[in-house]
């Protein structure tokens, strides 16, 4: 019963740094879901549910949204393929890119002053109900 009781505690302890991902992906039963809707390339609309704490590539993936090349790199923030659009209040509220996203951003098509990668942006609740876009046109930066 101890080392059953020692194994939830660490599993309750925030997740080890992986490479160049913030965190790992959230366990089910401990987080919330709230609700957004994703604008593809065409302009379709695409509600999902995302678990706070997941980062909006794992939303994507999540919910088997097949956008095209998005996310190539697997959040090693080298190809800017999972460029997304916030709206103004939540870009605010997020923490600053660091150096490596805004060189990936550098090289995004349809850059806007709330761009960013979403493999670096971890879902919170106050993004329920919010409006991400992707941009029409995508550069895999790898490829330049």
């Amino acid at each position: 019963m101890f080392a059953l009781g020692r194994l939830f505690q660490r599993s309750l302890q925030k997740p080890p740094i992986v490479g160049h991902a913030k965190k790992l992906h959230c366990t089910p039963w401990m987080a919330k879901d709230v609700s957004m809707f994703l604008v593809d390339r065409n302009g379709n609309s695409h509600k999902v549910k995302a678990r706070v704490g997941d980062n909006l590539l794992d939303v994507v993936r999540d919910n088997d949204l097949n956008f095209e090349s998005f996310g190539v790199c697997d959040a090693a923030v080298s190809c800017s393929t999972c460029h997304v659009i916030l709206p103004q209040k939540i870009f605010d509220s997020l923490e600053e890119a660091d150096l490596e996203e805004e060189d990936m951003l550098d090289l995004a098509c349809g850059l806007s002053e709330t761009s960013r990668l979403g493999c670096q942006v971890d879902v919170s609740e106050e993004m329920d109900g919010i409006v991400i876009k992707l941009p029409t046109e995508i550069i895999d930066a790898r490829m330049l």
